[in-house]
């Protein structure tokens, strides 16, 4: 990934390093960005990120613990409030499709 172009301006490579080291560090396998972000219904003065994370198999303690550090890791980094959503939590079919076909992958980069 050269550069994505996000509300926030361009992401580049520089600006992905320290997403992918929060990524690495918490054993996320993908992470990706969905809902008003992406659209211009964002609000840089009001909007939280919606953020969908998929992490690798974790016993529960771990991965709980996981969840927790790269929320507030995203919400650092960000600078806003951050709505964590995992893959394996979408139960609506409707969410999980609106949400598969309006997303934008960060982690891993393709």
């Amino acid at each position: 990934m050269d550069q994505v172009t996000t509300i926030f301006g361009p992401i580049d490579e520089v600006k992905l390093a320290p997403l992918r080291a929060l990524c690495r560090l918490h054993h996320l396998r993908q992470l990706d960005l969905f809902g008003s972000v992406l659209t211009d219904r964002f609000n840089p003065a009001r909007s939280d990120l919606d953020v969908l994370v998929t992490f690798a198999d974790l016993p529960p303690d771990p991965c709980a613990d996981a969840y927790f550090a790269v929320k507030l890791g995203l919400e650092e980094m960000f600078g806003r409030d951050v709505d964590l959503v995992t893959a394996a939590s979408l139960d609506n079919p409707f969410f999980r499709r609106d949400v598969e076909a309006h997303r934008l992958t960060l982690f891993p980069s393709a």
